[in-house]
This record gives C-alpha cells, sequence and structure tokens, in this order.
C-alpha cells in the first residue's frame, strides 16, 4: 500500500516529490496488517494520526540509522517517473521520497539503486538485455561503500553461473549476501536476481521468492517485479497471476470489500493501480 500511496502522490503532484502530501498519502494508505516492521508500522499509524508533524515524527535518531528496504520496495514509480532524468535528477526525486520515512544514508541509497535498475531495465530493448553491463552500470552509480562492496559481490556470482540450490546457500549466508530486511542485505540479491532471471518475469519472480523464503519473502520479490516488469512489459504478466488478484468487479469481490473496509483493512483493484500508473506515465518529460 505504501507504493499506492506515493503513486497517488506524484499524480496528484503531476510527478514532483510533494514530502507533506506524501506523508498525508503514506499515513491515509496505512493498513496494520499489511507486512511492514513493527519500527514502521508504528511510525506510519504516527503520521496517520499527525502528518502534519512528520518531520517531528521521522527525523529522530533512531530513524536516520535505520537500515530497512521500504522506501527502496515503493520505489517504483520514481523509476519510471525518472526514465529520461538524469542521475542526479533522479537522487533528488528518491531522497525526497525517502525522507519522509527512511533517512538514513543506506536506505536511500538501495531505494536509488532500485530506481536506476528500473531506469535501465526501461530502456533495454527486449532481447539485449546486458546482466555485466547492468550490473556494472549499478556499480558505478553507488555512493555507499558497504553496498558498493556487496554489489562487486553480485558480479562475482554472476560470473560462477551457479544453481538454484547454490544461490540459494550463498544468499542465506549472511558473510556474502543475505536475505533479510536491511538493505545491504536486500538489495544486492535483487539486482543479483534480476541479472540472472532477466529473461523471464515468472521464473525471475519464482527464484525470488525462493531464494527469499528465510528472508524478506514479500519485499525482496516486489523489487525483482517492479525491475522485470519494466524491462518486460505488463503484457508478459501471466493471465493465471491477473486472475487471482483483486480487481473488484465481481459479486463476491464487491461483498468481501465491502466487509474489508468496515473492518478498515481494505483492499485495492489492481486495475486501479495501472490506471494511475498510467497516468503517472504521462508526466513523464
Amino acid at each position: 500500500r505504501s507504493m499506492i500511496a506515493l503513486l497517488n502522490s506524484l499524480v496528484e503532484n503531476r510527478g514532483w516529490v510533494d514530502q507533506q502530501h506524501l506523508a498525508n498519502s503514506l499515513g491515509q494508505h496505512f493498513r496494520f496488517n499489511h507486512g511492514y516492521s513493527s519500527k514502521t508500522s508504528k511510525l506510519l499509524k504516527k503520521l496517520k494520526e499527525r502528518p502534519a508533524d512528520w518531520k517531528e515524527i521521522v527525523m529522530t535518531k533512531n530513524r536516520m540509522v535505520y537500515e530497512s528496504n521500504g522506501c527502496a520496495m515503493r520505489i517504483a514509480p520514481i523509476g519510471l517517473l525518472g526514465y529520461k532524468l538524469s542521475d542526479g535528477e533522479l537522487r533528488s526525486l528518491v531522497t525526497r521520497q525517502c525522507q519522509v520515512t527512511h533517512p538514513g544514508s543506506v536506505s536511500i541509497e538501495g531505494a536509488a539503486l532500485v530506481a536506476k535498475a528500473i531506469q535501465l531495465a526501461l530502456k533495454s530493448p527486449i532481447g539485449r538485455f546486458s546482466p555485466e553491463k547492468f550490473v556494472g552500470e549499478l556499480i558505478l552509480f553507488c555512493q555507499h561503500p558497504s553496498l558498493y562492496e556487496r554489489l562487486k559481490n553480485v558480479r562475482v556470482l554472476l560470473y560462477k553461473n551457479p544453481s538454484l540450490v547454490d544461490e540459494v546457500r550463498a544468499f542465506r549466508n549472511k558473510n556474502q549476501f543475505g536475505v533479510g530486511f536491511k538493505i545491504l542485505d536486500s538489495i544486492p540479491a535483487v539486482i543479483y536476481l534480476v541479472a540472472r532471471y532477466h529473461r523471464s518475469l515468472e521464473k525471475g519472480l519464482n527464484a525470488a521468492v525462493q531464494v527469499s523464503l528465510a528472508g524478506d519473502s514479500d519485499t525482496i520479490p516486489a523489487m525483482v517485479g517492479a525491475i522485470l516488469g519494466a524491462y518486460h512489459g505488463f503484457s508478459t504478466f501471466p493471465k493465471y497471476w491477473l486472475d487471482q488478484l483483486y480487481d473488484g468487479t465481481s459479486a463476491w469481490e464487491k461483498r468481501v470489500s465491502a466487509k474489508r473496509e468496515q473492518q478498515d483493512l481494505g483492499f485495492i483493484s489492481w486495475k486501479e493501480v495501472l490506471w494511475q500508473t498510467d497516468k503517472l506515465y504521462s508526466l513523464v518529460p
């Protein structure tokens, strides 16, 4: 839901990250049971109650050193909007959106890497994606020393061309990589999975789920899906995936939606998200 909050805020502000508006949107879209960490849940609950005080809520010592991947997970709309932006302009948008919940330098850098990866994917013609060039450009783009070293490990693992079993072992070895909720674990895993499985959206997401089962198994596949989706396009999503998603059209879904809204849980139709994404794309300079 936080990605949808960012998407809606960008559309309503014509492609600009209005931090106060984003704080309002994040608070409005927050639901306690939607996969947030306990610390982020507490923060978003405060934003929901006091959105005007977002700077006071977020700019604390603990949040400045917080290294979770929440702002990277929701960054896809910035990656789309930044399709033609320079690295500096892209970083500026990423930084503004991260500062509302994850102001720490490593969180911002992780989100910037995912946004840059989406930009690179959008610019890569189908069939001409180079994993080596993709990882190499992200290494050059990276400005955080610890992430920089992890990305170099990604390149080494790619050259080894391991089996999926060996990949799982590598990413569950915290001394090598990791698949936890921290940026230093999850972002290298995402970059590797995209580079390794770029030929197939379906295989890439399946591998992302298997590799991250012992860790952050919703956020890592979400980021992998955002980048591979940017490369392959919406038309390549398997129909049976879409058939299992909520779109709010059937009588059963309308009844469930009404009940869920009464419980303040809420569903959002994937068709509504697609419609908002089209509106955002129309704002690309």
